[in-house]
């Protein structure tokens, strides 16, 4: 029996009804895998061909972190839009490559996440074409996180917390 590297991660609304799910690599021996596009296509080939994508999130969305060769068309994506949230990592640098891809994925019917969020600098340049935000409550001081939200209020995107681990974080 071959060994299944994804891991599966609820989403929760503020009423902590699940949303969708965020699909991870994830290796047996916890690992780690330094290539970004070796270990997206980990998730899509596992979730692809050996669990199926409806199994693993039902008719809720997945959200997938996506390398920028795939964002940008050197590795197909193999989910249609209704399916999935392209993930946009945090280290993925922002140029008018980039923004083209995007736009023509958005174009396509693809909803768009920004991951791991601790400034407004960082995504300005992608919050017009973006459907969610993940901010990263590790990474931002909780007496700067209202005034982070208040940022993102006239770009209509929705706002997801990540890192909540404890009951002050979810109260916060």
């Amino acid at each position: 029996m071959n060994e299944v590297l994804v891991g599966r991660q609820p989403i929760f609304d503020r009423y902590q009804q699940v949303i969708a799910y965020e699909l991870l690599y994830r290796s047996p021996d916890g690992s780690r895998l330094n290539d970004g596009d070796q270990a997206t296509m980990q998730v899509v080939v596992n979730t692809f061909s050996n669990i199926g994508l409806e199994h693993l999130a039902g008719r809720q969305p997945a959200f997938i972190n996506f390398t920028r060769n795939f964002l940008t068309g050197r590795i197909p994506i193999p989910f249609p839009p209704r399916q999935v949230v392209l993930e946009v990592l945090e280290d993925i640098t922002i140029d008018a490559e980039l923004v083209t891809a995007l736009q023509g994925l958005v174009r396509q019917g693809y909803q768009l996440a920004l991951d791991d969020v601790s400034a407004f600098s960082q995504v300005n340049g992608l919050l017009r074409l973006a459907r969610y935000v993940k901010i990263d409550l590790l990474a931002v001081p909780p007496n700067q996180l209202a005034a982070l939200v208040a940022q993102f209020k006239p770009f209509g995107v929705r706002l997801l917390a990540e890192k909540v681990e404890t009951q002050a974080d979810l109260e916060l």
